[in-house]
């Protein structure tokens, strides 16, 4: 039961950051991912993510 309420709340919160990632698509005409990082998801543009592999701060999967 409580597996499940993790569940509902991971893809309420995975929903709210694509469509915020979408917002900024539009607003800024970048592309944004949706990262889970350490744990929580964060809206991060692909130019820098980019950068961070060019640097190798960010390995490509």
């Amino acid at each position: 039961m409580i597996k499940l309420i993790k569940n509902i709340i991971f893809a309420w919160k995975y929903k709210r950051a694509v469509r915020k990632a979408n917002k900024l698509s539009t607003l800024f005409g970048m592309k944004y991912y949706v990262l889970n990082m350490s744990g929580e998801l964060k809206v991060v543009p692909k130019q820098n993510i980019r950068h961070l592999v060019r640097t190798r701060r960010f390995r490509k999967a």
